[in-house]
């Protein structure tokens, strides 16, 4: 049922007085939110800590992607061609 007079709004018994400015609810669901919101930081660190696994159905892991797909070597243990 809608009020049949908009400036009387909060004096209906259809809305019963209550009368909250639009998009209130969008608000306190970005208030309740933002404690529980990483931080950029934590984000950018976790994607290029933890490398996606593609494992095979009994377990086995076949592939690691990374962001940057590098392990540190002593210059030693390089193949000279290589250096």
């Amino acid at each position: 049922m809608r009020c049949s007079d908009p400036k009387s709004c909060c004096r209906c018994t259809a809305c019963s007085g209550r009368r909250r400015p639009p998009g209130w609810h969008i608000l306190l669901y970005v208030l309740v939110l933002i404690p529980f919101t990483p931080a950029i930081r934590d984000i950018r660190k976790a994607k290029t800590e933890q490398p996606a696994q593609l494992v095979a159905f009994d377990g086995k892991l076949l592939a690691e992607y990374r962001w940057v797909n590098r392990a540190w070597v002593p210059l030693a243990e390089i193949a000279p061609p290589v250096v």
